[in-house]
């Protein structure tokens, strides 16, 4: 009983290898550009001023998938009283990073409502700044006295 031996026909077997070897004409070309990484371009910093528009149309027209993450009024620090309503201040991955073509790019962004806390806090910590200086003087008058 085996198998009944089964014939090849060359026809089907060349057409078999011209479609493996179109296919690898295909990909060969490709494979060194699988692994190639690209930059997150500079968006936010000393020198750099981004809205979240601005940022994200840079980010589409490169070919990166843009999501925004506003911060709130809750999470703003004294420096935020430096920046502009929808100014971009961070982003995940980091801007100089390097990423696959196509990535995901979260853009975090500051409002007005942030700004106008970090205005409040720099205010504060300005006026607490004042209080200890006063409170020095104060306190070497007090202690010349005493000598």
């Amino acid at each position: 009983m085996g198998n009944p031996k089964r014939r090849v026909n060359l026809n089907d077997a060349t057409t078999l290898i011209s479609a493996v070897a179109g296919v690898i004409a295909i990909v060969v070309p490709l494979l060194p550009h699988l692994d190639k990484k690209v930059v997150v371009p500079t968006m936010y910093g000393e020198n750099e001023l981004w809205t979240l528009d601005e940022a994200r149309d840079l980010l589409v027209t490169r070919g990166f998938n843009v999501y925004a993450k506003q911060i709130f009024k809750e999470q703003a620090t004294s420096k935020f009283k430096d920046y502009i309503d929808g100014q971009v201040i961070d982003s995940e991955p980091r801007q100089g990073e390097k990423v696959a073509p196509g990535s995901d790019i979260t853009l975090k962004y500051v409002t007005k409502e942030a700004i106008d806390a970090g205005r409040l806090l720099s205010e504060q910590i300005e006026q607490q700044k004042e209080i200890t200086k006063k409170a020095k003087q104060v306190k070497g008058k007090l202690f010349r006295r005493k000598n």
